[in-house]
């Protein structure tokens, strides 16, 4: 994507306009850009820029610590300001350009609100601040503070008024002071080299993001379009391809780079070349090492950090290998041109820039579509995905995230074997042999995904648990609320990670839903794809039978409550005749002080000691996986998870999937890994009886 100027700024930096001190436009709303992430078509940028100018300036009249940087990056947004104002792009409005995506864009929503300017001078003076941080410190904008600043913003009571402007004038008070310290520090200045990198990890990063955003229903099939070469052409293109290169054509070289980056071509020729030191940018070319290297840390924002013990090792980082002869290829051409940066450097010539060459040598005149070099790019995921190759790691092994819901990013862990054999397959089939050795190290994606070892301890202690407070035949009140708790904890931990449970205050597992005769029950966690948030979730084996205990469970509970004296009003002994009644009730409750607490993941997650304690939702992340790696399709996983992908989702009529076969499929996977992590049902009070 290019970024998109007024007329009296150009659209391309000149070579003529200076890159530090008075810096060009281009290269100041590049920097902008970095610090405000938007999406990929820039809606109201000029209303964002004038709005980052209102609030540097409202902050420089109220800050005392303002240092020569601090003053040239608000000259260089004033500036740009005055630029887009003689602009007709000052009136261009797009009201209903983030309709849907302000969660996902919450800096860009803030600064193009026509509210802003309104907003109170505590919320400018920190908007300024924090903006001020990032653009010295070349960060981003932190989503929580644009978060803070568009809640504060919003109109509130009478009786509420100043407990929002206490809350304004902490986060003013708090982002100051970051600032300040930033401000004071001595900031080390970008060169050319770093400017172009910057620039070309924003362009990078907002080209991911449009894959991920826009991609067309037949694009997430995988299914083939006029867009993509046929199965033939692309097997002849990269025989073609790979004689060229061979035979010591540069411009080969770049085109079949351009491939394996998963870049257009323009864009990957700006690619940096790793020579010696590492180079920061989203993505790089390590020729000692024959791989590509992808930072996805910016563009998978909020991603759970490790902390959590014993959990698989993971980088947001992705390293892919390159075809052994171009790694050769490479090295010749960096031999021949040692002062080479970046990948179109190779060929000075730039004559991989000329159109006419573009075009493969399959091209039939009489055809309208021809065999492009761009169809040849295009069709790098989807030709993948027909070789067997899993979507997900399809979609990592060429950097195309078409084919794969943006949610399964922040679940999904890939170990580098699988990138290194996938690999394998798809050079095969293009005919470029084998791949450079595999990098060791740990794998890509989540860093919170527990491994089979930790769940299978934490299954024993809990198991251990409940059988240690099983109350006798002299029970008390007491006793049988210990014991009940912690079975209750057991039961709702079975429930949440043997279904996905997203981490909630409160489990939404509701009696009146589950059925001991039904393939799958209704689910409501989360507002998400076509059904109001109320999704189909198959039923494991272990969750119907431990359903049957809990239910039996209640029965007895509630036997020896009455037999402790305890009237049928009171409000236990109310709720486990609603459980059992399927009332529209928490099926999970314990007992504290004569009332109910419906049980929640945060109960569950403090239970076990630190050494087994998982992320609340770490159901979610083993299964992403396991279900994986015991051969499941990626789409039937997104099933499971209840992940909304458009054209993949089994009850969309683009689907190819039919609902009842993919339960089937899911549960009968699922039992198979639940009898390896040694999991049985759990009996509460009923002494097994169901």
């Amino acid at each position: 994507m290019s970024l998109v100027l007024p007329a009296t700024m150009g659209g391309t930096p000149s070579p003529g306009l200076p890159t530090q001190g008075k810096a060009a436009p281009q290269v100041i709303l590049t920097r902008l850009l970095h610090a405000i992430p938007a999406p990929p078509e820039l809606p109201n940028l000029a209303r964002v820029v004038s709005h980052c100018r209102l609030a540097l300036e409202r902050y420089a009249q109220d800050t005392d610590v303002l240092g020569q940087e601090m003053r040239d990056v608000i000259n260089d947004i004033v500036r740009l300001d005055e630029l887009f104002s003689t602009s007709e792009n000052r009136s261009a409005s797009q009201p209903l350009a983030l309709f849907h995506r302000k969660g996902k864009f919450p800096c860009w929503s803030l600064f193009s609100s026509h509210d802003f300017p309104h907003v109170s001078r505590e919320c400018l003076d920190a908007a300024g601040a924090e903006l001020a941080a990032s653009l010295i410190a070349h960060e981003r904008f932190r989503d929580h503070v644009a978060l803070q600043l568009v809640r504060l913003g919003k109109p509130t009571a009478p009786e509420s008024v100043a407990k929002q402007l206490e809350n304004a004038l902490d986060l003013r008070r708090r982002v100051f002071r970051r600032t300040k310290k930033i401000s004071e520090k001595a900031m080390r200045g970008l060169d050319a080299d770093d400017l172009h990198n910057l620039a070309f990890s924003m362009r990078v990063e907002m080209h991911f993001i449009a894959q991920m955003t826009t991609a067309s229903i037949p694009e997430r099939k995988a299914a083939g379009s006029l867009g993509e070469q046929t199965a033939a052409e692309i097997a002849a293109t990269g025989a073609e391809l790979r004689a060229r290169v061979e035979s010591g054509d540069n411009e080969a070289l770049l085109q079949v780079m351009a491939f394996l980056l998963g870049l257009p071509l323009e864009l990957a020729c700006q690619a940096p070349l790793v020579v010696a030191s590492p180079i920061a940018s989203t993505i790089t070319i390590d020729i000692n090492q024959g791989l590509i290297r992808t930072d996805l840390g910016e563009i998978v924002t909020g991603a759970a950090l490790p902390g959590y013990p014993d959990c698989l090792p993971a980088t947001r980082q992705v390293a892919r290998p390159l075809p052994q002869f171009v790694q050769e290829a490479l090295r010749q051409a960096i031999s021949g041109n040692p002062a080479a940066k970046y990948l179109g450097d190779l060929d000075p010539d730039g004559s991989w820039q000329l159109p006419i060459r573009h075009r493969t040598s399959q091209l039939n005149p009489a055809a309208r579509i021809c065999p492009s070099l761009a169809r040849f790019i295009h069709s790098r995921a989807s030709i993948a995905i027909r070789l067997g190759i899993d979507r997900a790691v399809a979609a990592y092994l060429t950097n195309d995230f078409t084919k794969i819901g943006h949610a399964k990013h922040y679940y999904l862990h890939i170990q580098r074997e699988e990138i290194w054999h996938a690999a394998t397959i798809l050079f095969a089939a293009l005919g470029w042999g084998e791949p450079t050795p595999a990098e060791m190290g740990p794998g890509f994606g989540s860093a919170v995904t527990p491994s089979r070892e930790l769940l299978v301890r934490r299954n024993e202690w809990m198991c251990q648990e409940v059988d240690k407070l099983r109350p006798g035949h002299r029970y008390t009140l007491a006793s049988l609320q210990k014991h009940h708790n912690a079975f209750a904890l057991l039961c709702a931990d079975r429930f949440a990670m043997l279904l996905g449970g997203r981490a909630q205050r409160i489990y939404r597992f509701f009696a009146e839903s589950f059925s001991e005769d039904s393939a799958f029950l209704q689910l409501q966690d989360k507002r998400v794809g076509m059904l109001a948030g109320m999704s189909p979730v198959a039923i494991p084996a272990l969750v119907r039978e431990q359903a049957k205990f809990w239910f039996a469970h209640c029965r007895a509970l509630d036997a020896r409550l009455e037999h402790l004296g305890l009237p049928p009003r009171n409000r236990i002994r109310r709720h486990i005749n609603s459980v059992l009644n399927q009332a529209p009730v928490p099926m999970f409750f314990m007992m504290r002080n004569d009332d109910v607490v419906p049980v929640g993941s945060g109960h569950v997650s403090a239970w076990p000691p630190p050494a087994l304690q998982t992320k609340p939702d770490h159901g979610r992340h083993f299964w992403q996986n396991a279900l994986r790696h015991a051969g499941l399709p990626s789409t039937e996983v997104d099933l499971f998870m209840r992940h909304t992908v458009r054209g993949q989702e089994a009850f969309c009529i683009e689907s190819l999937l039919v609902l009842r076969h993919s339960f089937s499929r899911i549960t009968s996977a699922q039992n198979g890994i639940i009898l390896q992590l040694g999991m049985q049902p759990v009996v509460g009070l009923s002494r097994g009886k169901k």
